[in-house]
């Protein structure tokens, strides 16, 4: 939307940029902490309901494990994945300041 805004005319390129880097931001947030709230049980517990199986959380621990940081900042810039890779982090306990900052760079290309 705020490309459209944009190329209109409506609001500047660079309010576009930072007004939909926010937006994500706070979407990325938002699922961080629902399941910082949840935890690694509930995924445990439910997870069969959204197609995870405990072999998927083993798998995301030893992602983030060999990935770290750079997981986060290039799943960002992938269209399908960038929505996905909130579990992992924190699942994975990745902290919330370096998960912000790689999410945050992410959606601004």
């Amino acid at each position: 939307m705020a490309g459209y805004l944009a190329s209109t005319g409506w609001i500047g390129f660079t309010s576009a940029v930072i007004a939909a880097t926010v937006g994500e931001l706070a979407g990325f947030l938002g699922q961080y902490a629902i399941g910082r709230a949840g935890g690694r049980t509930l995924l445990l517990r439910h997870g069969r309901y959204v197609m995870i199986a405990p072999r998927h959380l083993a798998q995301a621990d030893n992602w983030f494990k060999r990935y770290g940081d750079r997981a986060v900042l290039i799943a960002r810039l992938l269209p399908f994945v960038r929505g996905l890779v909130s579990l992992p982090a924190w699942v994975a306990g990745m902290p919330v300041l370096p998960f912000a900052a790689w999410s945050a760079i992410g959606p601004l290309p």
